[in-house]
């Protein structure tokens, strides 16, 4: 039970890591893009599938994804 939390713990950090980076850095969405492609099951929180998603919808429509367009897609 607790190596699950742990798990789980780091699995949640990761995710909110690497969507930073394509928050922060506007070249890392298209890499990420390449490497976990267009499926959001990639992660495992439904809120980071649902940021994911509209990070790519963003990139899409030629939006610069920040916190104001994000929350607002």
């Amino acid at each position: 039970m607790i190596e699950q939390q742990v798990d789980q713990n780091l699995t949640d950090s990761a995710e909110r890591y690497v969507l930073g980076a394509a928050m922060v850095d506007a070249d890392a969405l298209p890499t990420l893009r390449i490497i976990l492609g267009e499926r959001d099951s990639v992660f495992f929180a439904e809120k980071h599938r649902l940021i994911y998603a509209a990070l790519r919808r963003l990139a899409d429509l030629n939006i610069p994804a920040d916190i104001f367009t994000l929350t607002r897609e």
